[in-house]
């Protein structure tokens, strides 16, 4: 028996320990709110109450620009590749 799973046969654990991927996520997620904070923080500070607003209303306008952009997209690709092995127009389907 390995290591891995004479320590996985004590511990009750799978061949895969999800707690180191639950807490790396749990810090990533932490990481990413304090540097969203400092960010806030810094472009608050550093350019001023109008330059700022402008600067959020811009990155606001531009998630929103990008979020309707992408509406659809997966659908219309699995619709647009079925419509093409329907129509046997394969040669316009090319592997990954």
């Amino acid at each position: 028996m390995t290591v891995t799973a004479t320590r996985a046969a004590e511990t009750g654990a799978g061949p895969f320990d999800h707690r180191r991927t639950v807490a790396a996520n749990l810090a990533g997620a932490a990481l990413a709110g304090v540097a969203g904070v400092g960010v806030t923080w810094l472009v608050a500070r550093g350019l001023g109450q109008a330059p700022a607003g402008a600067f959020f209303a811009a990155t606001a306008a531009f998630t929103l620009v990008g979020t309707v952009a992408k509406l659809g997209t997966p659908t219309g690709l699995v619709y647009w590749l079925a419509r093409l092995r329907a129509q046997s127009d394969v040669r316009l389907i090319r592997p990954c």
